[in-house]
């Protein structure tokens, strides 16, 4: 591993409860999930941090959304062109196990050797001032997973142990935000379908809960 040079400051227990609250800020619907991911790109000093969730069946982006001063155009390109070619992402589809609820690096798979001589290395990640990637997941549900992905630049360097503590302890409330964000997004489509159904009736409705409060109320109403 190469020497920390441009690597971020320590993170202290500021840092890591700015990016907790941002998780479940997000989860709930407060902030963006993009929004969320910007204490986290600051605090581990990535080039890109992002949350992709792929179809592992068909293997098909399903969603990417990513934080961090710059990326836009990184991220378009890989969406465009370059996931298709991205090794890292085909393995991890293959292999979903290796970051399913634990921490995944890809130096343990793909040495510099390998870097050497990949078209999406040399040609992607180097345009970019990318070298290192830190990734952990959640499975959704069988066939889709979601994956929080550090991309470090080659000048910082992999993820120091330290590092590798923190995003450990980390992952653990990055798994509980996205599985409340998982049940309010099926409570929220229940309720879509709910209020189309009232919404087709001629006579007023109203939806009420137990205080009396009106949840929602069709156009008649």
């Amino acid at each position: 591993p190469r020497r920390n040079t441009e690597g971020p400051a320590l993170i202290d227990e500021h840092r890591f409860d700015a990016m907790v609250e941002g998780f479940y800020s997000a989860a709930t619907g407060a902030i963006e999930w993009n929004e969320a991911l910007v204490p986290v790109q600051a605090a581990f000093g990535t080039r890109f941090t992002a949350l992709q969730s792929v179809d592992l069946e068909q293997g098909r982006m399903l969603q990417l959304v990513h934080g961090g001063p710059g990326a836009d155009a990184g991220a378009l390109d890989y969406v465009r062109r370059w996931h298709e070619l991205d090794p890292r992402r085909a393995l991890v589809i293959q292999r979903p196990e290796l970051l399913t609820d634990r921490w995944w690096h890809c130096q343990e798979s793909f040495d510099d050797g390998f870097a050497a001589r990949n078209p999406f290395f040399r040609h992607f990640l180097q345009a970019h001032g990318s070298r290192y990637l830190s990734a952990t997941a959640m499975q959704e549900s069988p066939t889709v997973m979601t994956w929080l992905a550090l991309e470090l630049p080659a000048s910082r360097g992999p993820l120091t142990a330290d590092e590798r503590h923190i995003a450990e302890r980390l992952s653990r409330h990055l798994v509980q935000a996205l599985r409340a964000y998982q049940r309010l997004r099926r409570l929220a489509a229940q309720a879509l379908a709910g209020h189309g159904l009232l919404e087709a009736f001629s006579y007023p409705m109203w939806l009420l809960g137990g205080d009396r409060f009106v949840y929602f109320a069709n156009a008649a109403a």
